[in-house]
C-alpha cells in the first residue's frame, strides 16, 4: 500500500504499471476491520498488537488524505494554449482547475474560454481564474507553464504558497533566429534542473513538453499519445503518472531522473520544427514500448 499524497487516496499497486485502484481512508479502515476478524482465530493478543499498529498507522496518514479523489490543479502562467490545453483535460477528467496568471482579469477570461471548450462534456468539474498565488494557494499539484524568461522570478514570488508541493514544470527554453526554434538550455542543463535547484523544497517533475497543445483542447478526442516525465522523488512522478493516466490515451512514461528534462525540453524545439514542416500537430510517442 502507498500514499501518495495530498491530492491521491491510498493506492494498491498491482504487479503490473499503473494498474493500481484508489481507496479513501473509510474503505481502507474497513478492509482492515474485515482481515482483522478473519485472523480471530491466531488469538486476541494478536488481533490487539494488529489493530494497535494498522489504527496508529491511519491517524498519522488519514489526515492528509481528501475523502474526494477529485483533486485541485493549478497552472502558474496558465492562460497559454498548453496551460488552457491541459486545464480542459484534467477538468474533463473530473478535476477541478485553476488557471494563473499575474493579471487576474486574463486569467478569469482564459477559464471562460475552457468553459465553453468544455459545454461537450457533460461532467466537467469546475474551472476558475485566479492570480498565480492564489492559483498556487489553492492547489495539490501545480503545473508551471510559464515563459523561461519569467520562471524564476514566479518561483520567487510563489515561494511560500508552494512550498512542499508537487510540481511540474513544462517549460522549455527556446530561442529563435528567422523564425526558426533552437534548444536554449541554462548553464546546468534544463529549466526543471534550474528550478529545483532553486527551490530544493518543492517536489519537481518535469514533462509534458512533447503533447499537442491543439490536440489536448479537443475534450472529447482521445490523444493517443504518450506524456514522457521524468523527476528524482518517485512518489510525486507516480502521483503524476495516475493522474495523467486519467485523460483519454494518453499514456504516462517515466524517463528517469530530472537530468533526462534536457532532452524533453530540447525535444520541443524538434516537434515544432517537424510541425512546422508538415503543417501538422504532432506529438511523440515511444514505439515498441509495453509498459503494461
Amino acid at each position: 500500500m502507498m500514499h501518495t499524497g495530498p491530492c491521491q487516496r491510498y493506492v494498491f499497486a498491482g504487479p503490473r504499471a499503473g494498474a493500481m485502484l484508489r481507496f479513501g481512508p473509510t474503505v481502507v479502515k474497513g478492509v482492515v476491520d474485515s482481515f482483522i476478524h478473519l485472523t480471530n482465530a491466531r488469538g486476541s493478543a494478536f488481533n490487539c498488537l494488529l489493530r494497535g499498529r494498522i489504527a496508529k498507522h491511519l491517524e498519522g496518514i488519514s489526515s492528509h488524505v481528501p475523502e474526494s479523489s477529485v483533486s485541485t490543479i493549478g497552472f502558474i502562467g496558465g492562460t497559454g494554449p498548453e496551460g488552457r490545453g491541459l486545464a480542459v483535460r484534467f477538468a474533463a477528467a473530473g478535476h477541478n482547475v485553476v488557471i494563473g496568471s499575474r493579471d487576474a482579469s486574463r486569467a478569469v477570461e482564459a477559464a471562460d474560454e475552457v468553459k465553453i471548450i468544455l459545454s461537450e462534456v457533460s461532467d466537467a468539474a469546475d474551472v476558475r481564474g485566479a492570480l498565480n498565488a492564489d492559483a498556487a494557494s489553492a492547489s495539490d499539484i501545480v503545473f508551471i507553464v510559464v515563459p523561461y524568461a519569467g520562471m524564476m522570478r514566479s518561483l520567487e514570488q510563489l515561494s511560500s504558497s508552494l512550498a512542499g508541493k508537487i510540481c511540474v514544470n513544462v517549460i522549455s527554453p527556446l530561442s529563435f533566429a528567422g523564425g526558426i526554434p533552437a534548444a536554449a538550455p541554462p548553464e546546468i542543463g534544463s529549466a526543471a534542473e534550474e528550478a529545483a535547484q532553486y527551490t530544493p523544497d518543492l517536489r519537481w517533475v518535469a514533462g509534458l513538453h512533447t503533447l499537442s497543445a491543439r490536440d489536448l483542447l479537443k475534450p472529447t478526442s482521445s490523444l493517443d499519445t504518450d506524456a514522457i516525465i521524468c523527476g528524482d522523488d518517485d512518489d510525486a512522478k507516480l502521483t503524476v503518472s495516475a493522474l495523467l493516466s486519467e485523460v483519454p490515451g494518453l499514456r504516462p512514461v517515466d524517463a528517469g531522473s530530472l537530468q533526462s528534462a534536457r532532452y524533453l525540453e530540447g525535444a520541443t524545439a524538434l516537434l515544432i520544427n517537424i510541425n512546422k514542416r508538415y503543417k501538422s500537430h504532432a506529438s511523440l510517442t515511444i514505439a515498441g514500448l509495453n509498459v503494461g
